[in-house]
């Protein structure tokens, strides 16, 4: 918009009208015409939006004493101190309202004893047990503009948590692609919103904080163009997944984790060219956690890894958590493993069930201590059993469960000579389908049964008890389960 100005001596000025300033203020230039039409230009120059009295109430927040419930956020104004954000909460009590900011190596810092002032550009966690609508008492903004991208600095190989400096929502994307432009490699958010880590939302939210992996000190630029009118928006967790290539090039699995109090959907596996199968800059180290947790560790204290493409790969890891008695469901996407013919086994190393990740998309367990060992394989399905090379007998959880004709039964034997005996009964006890099976090779093996063979053509749905009994010359296995049959 061009505005025309006045000269009085050495003296300019003009008149901007409310609608010339947006909400991070005004950036003009001057520019001035000889008689011979001749232009001259000035350098730009900004004024910053200064807001007075109450700018707005945020109100996206949780009333709780429970740490679950923190919130991440942050304040996209240079404002006069914490207190005066949060007048309307009292006095500062942790019983009443937290917050804290990590600092990557020096771990946690807290209000009011590491800092007193909020810093645009930073993230915060955000705890209060009282009504949280509380509306910031003024504040200017900052400095940025389309020249003048608002930056902020990155630590290497660490968490930084940061916040959206600007008021408005921002298009991540258009951040990461801003900065490949420049020459820097941006990660996708993390974020925290009721109860979840998620690695799949595409928007920072006005107000918004979250979580930021680097792999290199560097200093990020936010383009005031990623400007974004949507709000977060978190898709599902096979969007994580990158499963076109699956055994021929790379290719990446999500990994989520839910139990009764937490979502937990950052980590994957991936195969990828250049990457190393230590540490390197494709890895997450595992995020800083609260009080209570659950997340996903593999080796080195990561929670995503990305090794080299390969034949066959055995992963390591463990999920964690505090939250001892709660049923946990460890979740994947296995949408083409089960045509491919390359394939993941999931072993539970505590109970030594193993799980075909192709044909199942989800493991459920309950926490009795705070670590539970896993392994994941992955290799040619012909050389899966030989690869998988498992240390002691065992039988495995039936699936699909419910199902409706063929039921899977997984096996491993160390040993030669084993008998397999699968007996199946309906709940009053009656027998309804038996078979005796002589095995003489050792590794995994997958037994299939259909129920509704040879006599049992007229086997009704419903609950039935399935007794597999696993005979080595070390000793007797016995698994029961139950089952939902349908038509």
């Amino acid at each position: 918009t061009a505005t025309a100005i006045s000269i009085s001596g050495d003296n300019y000025s003009g008149t901007f009208t409310d609608s010339a300033f947006g909400d991070l203020g005004l950036t003009f230039y001057i520019e001035a015409t000889d008689s011979e039409g001749n232009k001259t230009t000035s350098v730009q120059y900004s004024v910053k939006t200064v807001k007075e009295g109450d700018i707005e109430a945020i109100s996206e927040l949780r009333s709780s004493n429970d740490q679950l419930d923190y919130a991440m956020i942050a304040i996209p104004y240079e404002v006069q101190g914490v207190a005066s954000v949060f007048s309307n909460l009292g006095a500062h009590a942790n019983n009443e309202w937290r917050l804290a900011h990590y600092n990557g190596g020096v771990g946690y810092q807290y209000y009011p004893v590491d800092f007193s002032n909020f810093e645009p550009g930073k993230g915060y966690w955000f705890l209060t047990s009282r009504p949280s609508d509380f509306s910031l008492k003024g504040g200017s903004a900052v400095e940025a503009s389309d020249s003048e991208p608002f930056t902020i600095q990155l630590r290497a190989n660490d968490w930084n948590m940061i916040g959206n400096p600007y008021p408005f929502a921002i298009d991540w994307q258009a951040v990461i692609d801003y900065n490949a432009n420049n020459g820097r490699t941006v990660e996708k958010l993390v974020t925290y919103t009721n109860r979840q880590y998620n690695s799949d939302q595409t928007t920072l939210n006005k107000y918004g904080g979250a979580l930021l992996h680097s792999s290199t000190d560097m200093e990020i630029q936010i383009p005031v163009s990623a400007r974004s009118s949507s709000t977060g928006r978190i898709r599902q967790t096979q969007n994580r997944n990158n499963l076109q290539n699956f055994g021929l090039g790379p290719w990446v699995l999500g990994l989520g984790l839910k139990n009764e109090s937490m979502v937990y959907q950052v980590s994957s596996i991936s195969m990828k060219d250049g990457a190393e199968t230590g540490i390197d800059s494709y890895d997450w180290k595992m995020l800083p956690r609260l009080s209570s947790y659950l997340d996903i560790s593999f080796g080195n204290e990561i929670t995503k890894s990305v090794v080299p493409i390969a034949d066959q790969f055995t992963w390591d890891f463990s999920v964690n958590s505090n939250l001892i008695g709660e049923l946990t469901a460890l979740s994947w996407d296995n949408y083409g493993l089960e045509s491919s013919d390359y394939a993941l086994m999931l072993l539970d190393v505590k109970d030594q069930r193993v799980v075909d990740m192709g044909k199942r998309n989800f493991y459920q367990f309950k926490f009795e201590e705070t670590s539970r060992p896993f392994k994941l394989f992955y290799a040619s399905k012909s050389n899966m059993t030989e690869y998988m090379n498992l240390e002691s007998n065992f039988v495995g959880d039936p699936f699909p469960n419910p199902f409706s004709n063929i039921l899977t039964i997984p096996v491993s034997i160390t040993g030669a000579n084993a008998m397999v005996q699968i007996n199946v009964y309906n709940i009053l006890g009656k027998e309804v389908y038996q078979s005796i099976i002589n095995r003489n090779s050792t590794g995994y093996h997958e037994f299939n049964i259909d129920l509704t063979e040879g006599v049992n053509t007229n086997i009704k749905a419903g609950t039935y008890l399935i007794q597999v009994t696993l005979l080595t010359d070390s000793g007797i296995q016995l698994m029961n389960k139950r089952l939902l049959f349908s038509k």
